[in-house]
């Protein structure tokens, strides 16, 4: 059983059992015995645990729903208990109960599917952020603000964007 905490200072704790994957099943629709099976939108379910925020709260939610109602907490409030820490801590307990539920119970490629998911996601943000901080990047920017409104130009000179060009029916009326 791992543990997290949310905003409000109250300690949840996560369990993976075959109830709390019935009780998925039974409320979000989702087998989580299917993680390596694809979704309609054709991504896998271990992908929209990481990709699909709401799901991944709702996930949670239902994975706690035993405590949230004994403490008459909705869903909607135990959400807004997550701020960015206490659901990044939340994400992290349930895949490693995730991982360790399917270990226990014989899956290990469902297990090594967790973890590689989880070391993809890792290496795509480091690549992301690192991509995003590079000076190439910033150079690029630089070049099109300057393609856009040239340095001591006025605002009142740059193009307009589409929002701000009024449609013919707007302008006839």
């Amino acid at each position: 059983m791992k543990e997290f905490q949310d905003t409000a200072g109250t300690t949840w704790q996560l369990a993976v059992t075959a109830g709390t994957i019935k009780r998925v099943q039974d409320l979000l629709g989702v087998d989580l015995g299917k993680l390596c099976d694809r979704q309609p939108d054709g991504t896998l379910l271990l992908t929209r645990i990481h990709t699909d925020v709401i799901f991944l709260v709702d996930l949670i939610y239902v994975c706690c729903k035993p405590q949230a109602d004994a403490a008459e907490i909705s869903d909607t409030d135990f959400a807004e208990r997550l701020g960015g820490e206490s659901l990044l801590a939340a994400h992290q307990a349930l895949q490693e109960e995730l991982a360790g539920f399917f270990l226990r119970f014989g899956r290990k490629e469902t297990a090594a599917a967790l973890t590689k998911q989880a070391a993809i996601v890792a290496e795509g943000i480091e690549r992301a952020t690192e991509a995003l901080e590079s000076p190439e990047i910033q150079t690029l920017i630089e070049h099109r603000l300057n393609e856009i409104a040239p340095p001591g130009s006025s605002a009142a000179n740059w193009p307009p964007s589409a929002a701000a060009t009024p449609s013919p029916e707007r302008s006839a009326s």
